[in-house]
């Protein structure tokens, strides 16, 4: 993934699901039924689609990237959730780290992100925790990540 393909894919706003499918599968559409999100595609590039859709009831902004990534998923999804990693591809993220771990695939993450100039001037650079949770579906062998918003006084 380009690392502006979005500014902080991971922990940025609220939301983000990333639906990673083996090589060959045909990613699914914007919106679904069971999607209660309006989804609004962003862009592609380098073969990731991103999409924007507005929280009901709060002035959080949910993201979703999708794409077929030809490695394996668990390779992929390391990669995804590798905290100590992520400042080396994920543009403008200055820290992560898990604050508590929950279980295997469910953690509290604290995530920074800096502001570019010139707009570093007027904005500070700022901060997230997301309750992380990873889920896979072998029926669809689809991996989602979903980081949402979440408190922890660590």
């Amino acid at each position: 993934m380009h690392p502006h393909t979005h500014p902080a894919l991971r922990g940025a706003l609220c939301l983000l699901l990333l639906g990673l499918l083996p090589a060959g599968a045909a990613p699914r559409r914007a919106a679904s039924p069971k999607d209660p999100h309006h989804w609004v595609k962003n862009g592609d590039s380098d073969g990731l689609t991103t999409y924007w859709a507005k929280e009901e009831g709060s002035d959080v902004i949910a993201m979703k990237g999708e794409g077929v990534v030809r490695e394996p998923l668990d390779k992929v999804a390391s990669v995804i959730v590798d905290t100590a990693r992520g400042t080396e591809w994920i543009d403008s993220l200055l820290v992560s780290k898990v604050v508590r771990s929950l279980a295997p695939a469910h953690f509290i993450e604290y995530d920074l992100v800096g502001i570019p100039f010139p707009f570093d001037t007027l904005i500070q650079n700022r901060d997230f925790v997301s309750d992380t949770r990873i889920t896979y579906d072998r029926r669809t062998r689809r991996i989602t990540v979903s980081y949402l918003p979440a408190k922890d006084k660590r």
